[in-house]
């Protein structure tokens, strides 16, 4: 399976973006509740404009009559971006849970990686995990990610 990065551009928002922010299953991981159509393009806007975000969806190539299409099955987000200290945070979510499990994470992951080193020198990469998510803990395990600090959110 070939999986492509591609830059959003501002204010295109993907038709199934909002479907997936607003799946239970895939949601139940993230930082977003109730989510609109305002919402997702505030979201896209924040790391569109911001020098120190990018945003990225996440395609799967498929060929069709000899011709490749892309198809947006998730999200790849890199905030915090210090080119100083050459590093960035990064956010995946897979939103098309039939590709759940099947190593896409992990093909994000590296050219998540490559390209952010070889475009802005960033070679320091951190991410933040809401606990219970095993299996993006798993991935990050599996690519070279280690446990530095466990935060616990007071409410």
């Amino acid at each position: 399976m070939d999986i492509i990065l591609k830059e959003v551009e501002i204010g295109v928002l993907e038709k199934n973006h909002l479907h997936w922010l607003k799946d239970k299953d895939v949601n139940k991981y993230l930082d977003t509740k109730n989510p609109s159509i305002e919402s997702c393009k505030r979201y896209i806007a924040k790391h569109t404009l911001n020098p120190y975000s990018k945003m990225f969806y996440i395609n799967v190539v498929h060929e069709i009559k000899n011709m490749d299409t892309l198809t947006a099955i998730g999200t790849v987000t890199v905030s915090g971006i210090d080119f100083e200290n050459n590093s960035a945070e990064i956010g995946i979510m897979i939103g098309d849970k039939q590709y759940w499990g099947k190593g896409v994470a992990q093909e994000v992951v590296q050219q998540i990686r490559t390209r952010l080193k070889n475009k802005y020198g960033i070679t320091k990469l951190k991410l933040g995990v809401i606990p219970g998510n095993f299996a993006a803990i798993n991935c990050y395990k599996k690519c070279g990610f280690e446990i530095k600090e466990i935060l616990m959110e007071v409410e």
